[in-house]
């Protein structure tokens, strides 16, 4: 059976299916995409919070490696932080998923041959999705 994970209404979400990338592979291709688009690129620092005291001008508190803090004005904030969310939770925007209030663990496996449960061709690299006997519960 194929899924389509349209199961239940969810605010926001307008598609009906998703997409497994490497994440660490994927990462590096946006961070490079972004210097090459004329972004300036820092890695290793921290932010610790972001202030808006002048409209369109935030300031960010943050330090590199753990060391001193620093503060310095910005023209764009984005938090890509993921479930973390600081500037989410700062500003008080995290808003829980009362079903899907969870947190995925995933490893690779050496040896594992998808073939095993592939019905067919097509199904070579499917991911695998199994649902628990447990309410809202799943694996991959």
């Amino acid at each position: 059976m194929d899924t389509s994970f349209a199961e239940r209404e969810q605010a926001g979400v307008d598609r009906p299916y998703t997409f497994h990338v490497d994440r660490g592979k994927f990462d590096l291709q946006l961070l490079q995409h972004a210097h090459e688009a004329g972004a300036v690129v820092y890695e290793g620092v921290r932010v610790q919070r972001v202030f808006f005291f002048e409209p369109g001008q935030p300031e960010i508190l943050f330090s590199v490696a753990r060391r001193q803090q620093s503060r310095t004005k910005v023209r764009l904030v984005v938090d890509a932080s993921g479930r973390r969310t600081p500037l989410g939770n700062q500003l008080k925007l995290r808003v829980q998923d009362p079903v899907f209030d969870q947190y995925a663990i995933h490893t690779w496996f050496e040896g594992y041959d998808r073939r095993l449960l592939a019905r067919d061709q097509k199904q070579l690299d499917y991911i695998f999705i199994h649902f628990l006997p447990l309410t809202n519960s799943w694996v991959w």
